[in-house]
């Protein structure tokens, strides 16, 4: 079950979990996700994992299924309220960040859990756990609060530790970085850099840079992240941990305007944008096996043509 994999990320990894012989089942709002990105081959359920009862559903087999066929073997946990922004600057977004990020994750534990089949939930956690401190980071390092968005994802987090430790359900967390690719939103309040200045060059306008553009993100593939995700579900005595998922490299706001090239425009900076973001590798090279095969230049510079 791919929890959000009408989205971005989520499209992608059930791609690949179809080529690799898997059944895919999709629990998918449309709110930001796309129809046309889940494969027909899919099991869709538009539902909304703030729904309880839509969960439930799409944790069970279907009616034309025997129970043993269509059991949920593994959740891969990506739906959610999944930008910084519109927490910071609209009070009524921290409900909405509560709701979808943490009431939807229990919610998708506590199907997970009832339904006795499933014998891992691998869930999308986020970098901006780490906020402005001095890069890389690594896994051991404290929270640093920058956003109602960050702060829920972390909620996330915990409530995984609270059903594997508590309830016995193995669960791993993965924080991601800035993640890149095809499918990329492009507009938006959930747009990314990279999908925005594309999007920018593609109508020949100038590429907007927000302040002085030094700060710097860690780019990851979707491809790596999804990787990494069918990798946490595959090593079997994998649970109970938090890992990075980044390339180890980091690329400032300006090298990314000048790898696209164009007209560069300058405009204020972001309120409450993070400086930088760098992940120490170390944990997932060794518990997972992973490392970033995608080189960020190289992918842009194709994106590009």
């Amino acid at each position: 079950l791919v929890t959000g994999g009408a989205g971005f990320i989520g499209s992608h990894l059930a791609d690949e979990l179809l080529r690799l012989g898997y059944r895919v089942r999709v629990l998918d709002n449309l709110s930001t996700g796309k129809a046309e990105y889940v494969d027909s081959r899919v099991e869709f359920i538009e539902g909304d994992v703030r729904d309880a009862d839509a969960v439930e559903r799409a944790m069970r087999p279907s009616a034309t299924d025997s129970a043993t066929d269509a059991a949920v073997a593994v959740v891969f946990h990506l739906a959610a309220m999944s930008k910084v922004g519109p927490s910071l600057h609209d009070p009524d977004m921290v409900k909405f960040c509560v709701e979808n990020n943490v009431v939807g994750t229990e919610n998708v534990l506590r199907s997970a859990l009832r339904a006795g089949t499933v014998r891992k939930v691998v869930y999308a956690a986020s970098s901006t756990f780490y906020g402005n401190q001095p890069t890389p980071f690594a896994e051991s390092l404290p929270m640093k609060i920058s956003s109602p968005y960050a702060v829920t994802k972390h909620q996330g987090e915990l409530l995984m530790r609270v059903y594997d430790e508590v309830h016995g359900l193995p669960t791993v967390n993965l924080r991601f970085f800035m993640v890149y690719g095809e499918r990329q939103p492009e507009s938006g309040a959930y747009a990314v850099m990279t999908g925005i200045f594309l999007a920018q060059r593609e109508r020949g306008e100038a590429l907007t840079v927000e302040g002085d553009g030094t700060h710097f993100r860690d780019f990851v593939h979707v491809d790596d992240v999804v990787r990494s995700m069918i990798l946490a579900w595959e090593r079997a005595e994998l649970r109970g941990v938090t890992v990075n998922v980044g390339s180890g490299r980091a690329v400032t706001v300006n090298e990314v305007a000048e790898m696209i090239g164009g007209e560069v425009k300058r405009v204020p900076p972001r309120a409450g944008d993070l400086e930088g973001t760098l992940a120490d590798t170390c944990a997932a090279k060794r518990t997972l096996g992973f490392e970033a095969r995608k080189n960020f230049e190289r992918e842009i510079r194709e994106m590009v043509r």
